[in-house]
């Protein structure tokens, strides 16, 4: 959790907060894409842990958010746990609470998959969009096919997830953010809550020394899971010379975590990756490593 005080978060940290949510998510991951076939894999989320917040107060309407998780992922059969788990958060758009999503899959090698979509409110099937992975699924692309009962309590997953393209290889950047400006807004029950708000920057992100201002910045979101703030991310890192880098993950209220590059503009067009992140005990300065991989032939 970002506390509400001055803090240097690290750069590059665009994910979400999970103390709770995965011992396996601080485990480092390799950042080259490994050789890996198209694959396809069917998970069923058990929705036993979710949170609606009335953001307008007038019953359910625009700007309303649903967050859930971590929920389990049974195998195909609905049978057997497999230890992954899903959480994210939903932004509805009308009162049918149709919703723009983002979710996090964390498996437990620590590996994860980063989803972004519009969900319908009714329980009709539906597909959302993988940005990007670490782990094996690193560099990855695909879509998620969802298909919910009646009541929303089970989810049937079908994930097609396609082969990444070749890489360059890969390089490190190590950013510390200056925790300068940030804001939580208690949207969810009176005190730290699943559905509250965390949001900072511009925040400057000092080099590997914290000695020089390399005129980076930071700036991002992060919606609380639980009362421990843990919490999912997303993050736009902001160079000089226009580059971005975007991130998305679970950031941990207590701990070291690991956030991925879901992509980039300018010098980091195409790019996948890692981001490490560290907080200092006050959370006034947070390290970040980037492990940037970058396409063979950038996009055209």
């Amino acid at each position: 959790m970002r506390r509400v005080l001055p803090f240097v978060a690290l750069l590059l940290s665009g994910v979400v907060c999970t103390t709770g949510v995965a011992p396996s998510l601080t485990a480092a991951q390799s950042a080259t894409p490994a050789a890996m076939p198209a694959t396809t894999l069917t998970l069923v989320e058990h929705n036993e842990r979710m949170t609606d917040i009335d953001v307008g107060g007038d019953g359910v309407g625009p700007g309303d958010l649903r967050v859930w998780g971590p929920n389990p992922l049974f195998d195909e059969t609905n049978a057997r746990d497999t230890g992954s788990t899903t959480q994210g958060s939903c932004l509805a758009l009308n009162a049918a609470f149709d919703c723009v999503l983002a979710e996090t899959i964390l498996f437990p090698d620590g590996s994860s998959l980063e989803i972004q979509g519009v969900q319908p409110g009714a329980a009709i099937p539906s597909s959302r969009t993988i940005t990007g992975g670490s782990g094996r699924y690193l560099g990855v692309s695909g879509t998620i096919a969802v298909a919910p009962t009646d009541d929303l309590t089970v989810w049937t997953k079908t994930i097609d997830v396609s082969v990444p393209a070749p890489s360059d290889g890969t390089s490190e950047l190590v950013l510390i953010e200056h925790a300068d400006n940030l804001t939580t807004i208690d949207l969810g029950e009176p005190g730290s809550s699943a559905g509250d708000l965390q949001v900072w920057g511009p925040n400057p992100l000092f080099d590997v020394t914290d000695s020089m201002n390399t005129g980076a910045t930071t700036q991002g979101s992060c919606i609380a899971l639980n009362a421990a703030f843990d919490c999912l991310t997303t993050e736009t890192i902001a160079f000089p010379d226009g580059s971005t880098l975007q991130i998305q993950g679970i950031e941990s209220s207590a701990a070291a975590s690991q956030r991925t590059i879901v992509g980039g503009s300018g010098t980091y067009l195409g790019a996948t990756g890692t981001v490490a992140v560290e907080p200092t005990s006050d959370q006034a300065r947070w390290a970040k490593t980037f492990t940037i991989v970058l396409p063979a032939s950038p996009p055209t």
